[in-house]
């Protein structure tokens, strides 16, 4: 993650992902939340992770990205 400007609050987190390793990058530029991450992409091979589905795991992605973003927004550090 690249700004012009300094990025406060910088964080990485893993998810708990199946087959690859996946996660956010988390940052503040200007007040303003910047998140980049790619969830889990659907494979051939079957699902073996603990959500469910490859649906499952991109939800399960989504939501943890989503808290991330509104415990900084409350104040909070994760």
């Amino acid at each position: 993650m690249a700004a012009k400007f300094p990025i406060d609050n910088k964080l990485f987190m893993e998810y708990d992902s199946d087959l690859v390793k996946t996660g956010v990058l988390y940052g503040e530029v200007n007040g303003a939340q910047i998140a980049c991450t790619h969830l889990t992409s659907y494979h051939d091979e079957p699902y073996q992770g603990n959500h469910g589905s490859w649906e499952g795991q991109n939800a399960f992605e989504a939501k943890i990205l989503l808290g991330l973003m509104k415990s900084y927004d409350d104040g909070e550090t994760p």
